[in-house]
């Protein structure tokens, strides 16, 4: 497969979450992602296979992609809003339509992993979508080369220990950080705009509250637990933001 290829689907199955159809989408291959906070690593975008992400969540399905996360609120009941940070309605629904028409090839996740290294390229996991949806074989095989990647799951309490390998517990409390620290997994925390990191708890770098001072690709923090690595590595925080951040606080109070 040409290294010039700038994205590619890694994966077309049953999800792990609830077994329907999703696809994933590794773009940017080039690096040339122009994500203002991460900076120019592959995105990987985690869709169901057989609706538009729009209608996804307009009928609940997309559980599937999303499991039982918080931010996908509940349908129909405007007191549990939709809270996702992500717009559907852009970057998510304009590469399902793309793949719908053919646009990305298939490709082996190890021959994806060989051609990010050459470039020296790093990855986000789940640019839409949580990475626990996929086989762990799949997130191994596309990590196998890379030199750094970020991924983050909501699926920390339902999903194989494995998984802690790659990516940070998302938690949405003190009392869901430390659950999940004690399990084993390093954590990313949503918190209210009054509230302090907690100990073990370091302020995102590419964050209002730090200034932005620096990109994901300058980081690479948020990479989940090694195997010569421990939960007790610092975990991250960061103040609730985009366009759900006010509902994200009246939810929590």
């Amino acid at each position: 497969m040409s290294k010039r290829v700038s994205a590619a689907v890694i994966y077309r199955g049953p999800s792990k979450l609830d077994r329907m159809p999703i696809v994933a989408i590794l773009t940017g291959m080039k690096g040339d992602s122009r994500n203002p906070k991460t900076g120019g690593i592959a995105q990987l975008w985690i869709l169901r296979d057989d609706m538009n992400p729009e209608e996804a969540i307009a009928t609940g399905q997309d559980i599937s992609i999303c499991g039982g996360c918080v931010h996908r609120g509940t349908v129909g009941d405007p007191t549990d809003p939709n809270t996702c940070y992500v717009i559907t309605g852009w970057a998510p629904s304009r590469i399902w339509d793309c793949d719908k028409r053919g646009g990305y090839p298939p490709m082996d996740p190890r021959d994806a992993s060989r051609i990010l290294a050459d470039q020296r390229v790093e990855v986000r996991l789940g640019a839409y979508g949580d990475p626990a949806a996929l086989p762990v074989p799949v997130l191994r095989d596309l990590l196998h080369d890379v030199t750094g990647w970020t991924g983050y799951s909501h699926q920390w309490k339902r999903c194989h220990s494995s998984y802690r390998r790659w990516l940070m517990a998302s938690t949405d409390s003190i009392a869901e950080t430390v659950e999940a620290q004690a399990a084993g997994w390093r954590t990313f925390r949503i918190r209210k705009p009054d509230e302090l990191p907690i100990v073990g708890e370091i302020d995102c770098p590419a964050s209002d509250e730090q200034g932005h001072r620096l990109q994901c690709i300058d980081c690479m923090i948020c990479n989940g637990c090694g195997p010569n690595d421990t939960a007790s590595r610092a975990s991250v925080s960061i103040v609730a933001h985009g366009r759900g951040a006010n509902a994200i606080v009246r939810r929590e109070n």
